[in-house]
Formats: structure tokens, sequence, C-alpha cells
């Protein structure tokens, strides 16, 4: 392979590749302290990560069939893992994180929030 081939090719890789250094993800503890507080899930509901791990997701919709359901929460691995009230449990990669706006990957779904501004 020529160089000029193999230069193009690294920064192919770099340009398009999954992992952006940009939006490397931050340590447990700190993504653990980033998420606290009022996020809106879609413009129809606001989820609520508390210090003390507990969860809420509340509807600002009449239309959502869930109006208020709680839960516990924790980061490991960067993984997001809630553990519902109700006994279920869901787990979501963390794609990235920012002060006002994180993103997740589930199963079959993809997810951004952003930050309620008080």
């Amino acid at each position: 392979m020529s160089t000029k081939l193999l230069l193009c090719t690294i920064l192919a890789i770099l340009a398009f590749g999954n992992v952006s250094m940009a939006d490397k993800l931050p340590d447990q503890k700190t993504l653990s302290r980033l998420i606290v507080g009022k996020w809106y899930g879609d413009k129809s509901c606001v989820l609520t990560f508390s210090s003390d791990g507990s969860y809420a997701i509340d509807s600002t919709d009449d239309t959502m069939h869930i109006e208020h359901a709680k839960g516990r929460w924790h980061i490991k691995d960067g993984q997001l893992l809630i553990d519902w009230n109700d006994g279920s449990h869901s787990a979501n990669r963390i794609e990235y994180m920012r002060a006002n706006q994180f993103a997740t990957e589930g199963r079959h779904h993809h997810n951004v929030f952003d930050r309620v501004k008080n």
C-alpha cells in the first residue's frame, strides 16, 4: 500500500469512524454528576435524575400512557441502568454526554435528551 493511500485511509477512519475524540465519555463519576437534573425525553415528557439515585418520568402531554413512573438509576461501564419500581429494568449505552444534552442507544432506539432550562 502506498504511503498516500495509507494516509488517506487513516484520515477516513478518523473522520468517519465510530469513535469521536470530541464525544469521548467522561468517567463514571463525572457522568453521574452531569446527568443529575431534569431532561426532556421529547417535548411530551420530563425525566428527572436525582443525586440520590432516584428517577422519575412525568408526562407533559395527556395523550401519553405514562403519566408518572419512578425507579432508581445508576451508571456503569458507560451504560445508563434503570431499575423501575414495577420490577423491570432498562439498560442504554450512553453515546455522548454534554452539559445540556446527552444521547443514549438502546436495543431498538436512539434517544437525545435536552436539559430543561430553569
